[in-house]
């Protein structure tokens, strides 16, 4: 596995600040990121490198940011979960800005891909994330 991918997984499964889990853990389920499949999302904002794909941190935009490149992943939430299965099991979407390098936004999909391996162990096929580009 690419060693940015591996560092992205790692932040992605982190509860710490700056982690995904931990942003997720103080966002809203359902609002703006909807439904699939009787599944409440949420969005998981990050921040990252233009030129590498590497993500920095999961947060929310602020103004005084340093950050300038933000993308999101939804993740879906299965809150009646079995002892398999993960509380947040899937992502199946990606956003990213438009003219985003097509080689930085496999990186950030596989990033998902190699997530739901972990996480939706019975929620095939953990290689169908979307992406969709921000104008």
């Amino acid at each position: 596995m690419n060693r940015i991918i591996e560092l992205n997984l790692e932040l992605m499964l982190s509860a710490k600040e700056g982690g995904m889990i931990f942003l997720a853990s103080r966002e809203s389920v359902g609002g703006n990121a909807g439904s699939i499949g009787g599944y409440n999302c949420l969005g998981a904002n990050f921040h990252f490198s233009p030129k590498t794909g590497l993500i920095e941190v999961f947060k929310n935009q602020h103004k005084n940011d340093k950050y300038d490149v933000q993308g999101t992943y939804r993740l879906m939430a299965n809150f009646h979960h079995s002892q398999d299965q993960s509380v947040l099991f899937r992502i199946p979407d990606l956003w990213v800005p438009k003219g985003t390098l097509l080689e930085v936004t496999q990186i950030l999909r596989q990033s998902a891909v190699e997530y739901n391996k972990i996480k939706g162990k019975n929620y095939p096929p953990a290689g169908q994330v979307l992406v969709k580009y921000l104008s």
